[in-house]
């Protein structure tokens, strides 16, 4: 979503300035705060990345004063953020049980995979070696020095790649 060149979804590029515009007309979010929440300093920031995630739901989907094309964009956004809204949860809800949340990343990565199979770029990994062959292998692969990864790479050096567990 902060990619200046925007999104597809069907036919229709999302955009920033989009965004922007649909987030400003949320009452108590001024347009300086949704900018922030589009171009954080830090792009791995993920509280910055779920706030914008939980503002985006608050948009209702239908609005009376939008021109046709703004409420088409609007229900793209909408749409949107709820097929985001299945990912997000899992990470950061605690008290989820365990078959909720691969229900809600089951969703998700479906919703995801029809989107970007309908535009035939970006198709998952996964999905596209299961199209290929049943037999093959997946490994993720884990490489990075972000905090996160040191976290749970429980390596004896985790700011070195060539030790992680891959």
């Amino acid at each position: 979503m902060r990619n200046l060149t925007g999104f597809m979804i069907g036919q229709t590029r999302i955009t920033p300035v989009n965004i922007l515009f649909h987030l400003a007309m949320l009452p108590g979010l001024s347009e300086e705060k949704a900018r922030q929440l589009l171009k954080p300093s830090n792009k791995k920031n993920a509280p910055k990345a779920v706030a914008l995630l939980q503002e985006l739901l608050k948009l209702p989907v239908e609005d009376s004063s939008l021109t046709p094309s703004q409420a088409h964009i609007r229900r793209i956004i909408a749409f949107f953020a709820r097929i985001l809204n299945y990912f997000a949860p899992p990470f950061i809800d605690a008290s989820m049980d365990l078959s909720t949340r691969i229900r809600h990343l089951s969703v998700f990565a479906h919703s995801e995979a029809v989107i970007q199979l309908q535009h035939g770029t970006h198709v998952w990994t996964v999905t596209r070696m299961q199209l290929v062959s049943d037999a093959l292998q997946f490994h993720i692969i884990l490489e990075g020095k972000d905090r996160l990864e040191q976290l749970f790479l429980r390596s004896p050096n985790p700011g070195s790649c060539s030790e992680c567990r891959h």
